[in-house]
């Protein structure tokens, strides 16, 4: 049997099977040396099988956030959360060792996951994020806003007179046209059609169906309210009125065509691609799918409206030969509950001019702006919500309108 023991007139400690340890120096220096060995050991192997947030490495792959898929848009979401929630998250990345890929998952911070996509990917990566600082906001369909660096040198957009070749470094917006499948080209009109069906339960499906596209189906809504079928307009006032208590303005706003703004032009047109090339902070080149994306903002646009406009009237009802013109005046916020408000983005002529641009996020009461307002002919359906403090009434026909053009 072996025993430790330790050499007259010296500190080595070896290992012989002469001797039995004997005084009780020798077994407690013996016991330390153990423990010391013991917890190197446990340590080292708590480290391999349970990294922590500084055992990250420059060459680990993240596959997973929260059980969620890194790769193509589902990264450019789980990105632009990062951007605006501050949570702990559930990493899992793999690691090549040798020839083996290992598989680890742990808890980390969003300062320590940043840090490490920032700090510690390759060397080559961090070099060329730091070539551009991101600083184009994208907005996302869903809602979701982030920061990206446009790749593409150039984008084509097609328009009537042939196609664009628009340098990426002249842009300063991209406002996106909404990008339907065909089935769904296809499906919505004729949903919109059976929203008259002389077949309840069909009038039902149809509104139903509808209702689940969202946003998709507002601008097929609004012109649906022109249809001489009494109960067609019935059932859209209500989708529509559904859409605006349910989504923002922003997302409701839907383009029928992409619109590519540069410092001193704007056009409208068709991007051929499917896709845009961007570089994000957290997870580095990736492909933006048009379909996903509702705007790119750079900086502030240039405004083409004068200083000098006159100050708005009380309504515009003055205007009521004016349908189809754009007037331009400098409004000021109305004070909450200073005046009436009929309707909703679409307001009937008697509106007060100064509550509606409230309502409509324009101005803040007391706050001034020159804005462009157009004039619509007679209308039918204004739908009463509340916003910014300002809660308008639903009408229903009424000879003229208007509408605040941003």
């Amino acid at each position: 049997m072996l025993y430790l023991r330790r050499k007259p007139g010296s500190a080595a400690m070896s290992f012989t099977s002469l001797q039995p340890l004997s005084n009780i120096r020798d077994r407690a220096l013996a016991f330390t040396v153990a423990a010391v060995l013991l917890f190197i050991v446990c340590w080292s192997w708590a480290a391999e099988v349970a990294p922590s947030e500084q055992s990250l490495k420059a060459g680990d792959k993240i596959t997973h956030i929260n059980g969620k898929p890194v790769s193509g848009l589902d990264s450019v979401r789980i990105g632009a959360a990062l951007e605006e929630k501050a949570k702990p998250r559930t990493l899992t990345v793999e690691r090549t060792v040798g020839d083996s890929v290992q598989t680890l998952e742990f808890t980390v911070t969003d300062e320590g996951l940043l840090s490490f996509i920032g700090e510690d990917r390759p060397r080559h990566q961090a070099a060329a994020s730091a070539e551009t600082k991101p600083q184009v906001e994208a907005h996302l369909a869903d809602g979701g806003t982030m920061h990206v660096d446009l790749l593409d040198q150039q984008l084509e957009l097609r328009t009537p007179y042939g196609k664009l070749l628009i340098p990426v470094k002249d842009i300063v917006r991209i406002q996106c046209a909404a990008r339907l499948s065909a089935k769904e080209e296809a499906a919505i009109p004729k949903l919109i059609q059976q929203l008259g069906a002389e077949d309840f339960q069909l009038r039902e499906d149809a509104t139903r169906e509808l209702a689940a596209m969202g946003p998709k189906a507002y601008a097929y809504l609004q012109i649906a309210m022109t249809s001489a079928v009494p109960e067609v307009v019935r059932r859209a006032r209500g989708l529509i009125q559904t859409l605006k208590e349910t989504h923002s303005d922003e997302k409701l706003h839907v383009f029928s065509k992409d619109v590519i703004h540069t410092q001193d032009s704007k056009i409208a047109g068709r991007l051929t691609a499917e896709t845009l090339k961007v570089r994000t902070k957290q997870f580095g080149e990736l492909s933006l799918k048009l379909a996903d994306l509702r705007e790119l903002r750079r900086g502030e646009l240039p405004s083409d409206l004068p200083t000098d406009a006159p100050p708005a009237p009380a309504n515009m009802t003055g205007h009521n030969d004016k349908a189809g013109q754009t007037v331009i005046f400098k409004v000021t916020g109305g004070q909450l509950n200073s005046a009436t408000v009929w309707g909703t983005d679409v307001y009937t002529l008697d509106t007060s001019v100064a509550l509606a641009a409230v309502h409509a996020g324009i101005v803040k009461p007391g706050e001034s702006k020159v804005v462009r307002i157009m004039i619509l002919g007679q209308t039918d359906g204004f739908v009463g919500t509340t916003r910014n403090g300002v809660t308008s009434n639903n009408y229903g026909s009424y000879p003229g309108a208007f509408k605040f053009v941003k």
